[in-house]
């Protein structure tokens, strides 16, 4: 059965934001990660009219980047469960959830959670000492999933739900030492932003416990890490994905996106060797800033570990953009970008996927000229690279 997140809201779908408003404890004004433009662009979306049909569902998973999530039934009714925050592996095991799905999306089937686990916690009353909490809601009825907690929902019959993810002040002592070591940059940013407001920007309800290093975090100013900047500014943009560009795209089961730090704190590049100096000489020379597309639920270690390694290879003026949904959601958070910065003279995409198939439009077709696809198991390679270094002669040539 098919659960539908609808998270686009611009242009005709605007109106649909007319029709609903946070519930009063959860005014959008609470919202720590609304204190500002940048700090909203590291979480651009969240909120989501959900419509699921009966016996669909979600596996038991962690809201990201922190988040703590209101749900509305508008219609229908779904069957919630809810854990503590924990990440033990002991925990984990007993919870039958997958050891990374806290930082990505489970390719489980949620059903099988709810009909192999599910009716073992029930049965040996190892739920209860886990700290499960159970709900049905109704049409009307609104959750609260604190962040940090698992959480799981089964639709009973046809539902159609709205939902908004957000960061409470008075959640920081429970979510900062989370916040600090996986985000730190959005740490940094959003203390930042919300000292410079002060109690309009929601500094008066930042508990007294965290309000000292809040503060101190505040006063980095969201720092990029990195390498030393180039001494000019950037005149074309590079993005790179991490799965299948940047690092083998396949794990030992064939699933995508599993990018992770091996045992000695390093990810493994998935570079030819005369790639890498193909890529840092192309990159010098077209002055390019390098733009490493990585999933929303990516960890701030992982995305840190790739950076050094690129840094290793020459590679100095490396940024990372989040993205999220499939192939033509990323396409199009790219043209937005590209869009966003009139003095860019060119640009390129380095994708393990094409980005545009079965999308004829004309914007597409912008992002189809600009487009590398390399191979999903080889990753990017020398010939890659001479791809890219013509998509970019290409771009000279229009200008």
């Amino acid at each position: 059965p098919s659960y539908a997140f609808g998270d686009d809201f611009e242009d005709e779908r605007a109106v649909f934001l007319e029709d609903y408003s946070p519930p009063s404890f959860f005014e959008r004004s609470q919202d720590l990660l609304g204190v500002s433009t940048r700090v909203r662009a590291h979480f651009e979306k969240y909120r989501y009219m959900i419509i699921g049909g009966v016996r669909s569902g979600s596996n038991l998973h962690v809201d990201p980047v922190c988040t703590g999530a209101w749900n509305t039934s508008l219609c229908g009714h779904k069957r919630w469960v809810l854990f503590p925050p924990g990440r033990k592996p002991e925990y984990l095991k007993a919870l039958g959830v997958e050891a990374d799905s806290y930082s990505r999306s489970s390719m489980t089937p949620p059903m099988y959670w709810w009909l192999d686990v599910y009716p073992r916690l029930k049965h040996d009353g190892q739920g209860e000492a886990l700290g499960l909490r159970e709900y049905i809601q109704g049409p009307g009825d609104t959750i609260f999933v604190p962040a940090g907690w698992w959480h799981a929902v089964l639709n009973l019959d046809f539902t159609v739900a709205i939902t908004e993810n957000f960061i409470l002040a008075e959640s920081l002592p429970n979510v900062w030492p989370e916040l600090t070591g996986h985000w730190p940059e959005l740490a940094a940013e959003l203390a930042a932003d919300v000292v410079a407001q002060g109690p309009g920007g929601g500094l008066d309800r930042v508990p007294a416990a965290v309000l000292d290093e809040f503060r101190a975090w505040g006063a980095k100013e969201g720092a990029a890490p990195g390498g030393a900047p180039s001494e000019q500014p950037p005149r074309g943009v590079l993005f790179l994905e991490i799965d299948g560009v940047l690092t083998r795209g396949l794990d030992a089961q064939g699933r995508m996106g599993r990018t992770e730090l091996g045992e000695n704190g390093r990810v493994e590049l998935n570079f030819e060797p005369d790639c890498v100096r193909e890529l840092q000489g192309l990159v010098e020379r077209e002055r390019l800033l390098v733009l490493v597309t990585s999933p929303l639920r990516a960890w701030e270690h992982t995305r840190k570990a790739i950076q050094r390694e690129l840094l290793h290879y020459g590679l100095q003026d490396v940024q990372f953009m989040s993205v999220f949904g499939g192939e033509g959601c990323r396409a199009t958070q790219i043209l937005n970008y590209v869009s966003s910065q009139p003095d860019l003279e060119r640009w390129a995409v380095v994708d393990s996927t094409d980005l545009c198939a079965g999308n004829e439009s004309m914007m597409m077709a912008m992002v189809r000229q600009s487009l590398v696809v390399t191979d999903v198991q080889a990753g990017l390679t020398a010939a890659d690279c001479r791809a890219l270094a013509l998509v970019l002669a290409a771009d000279e040539d229009e200008a």
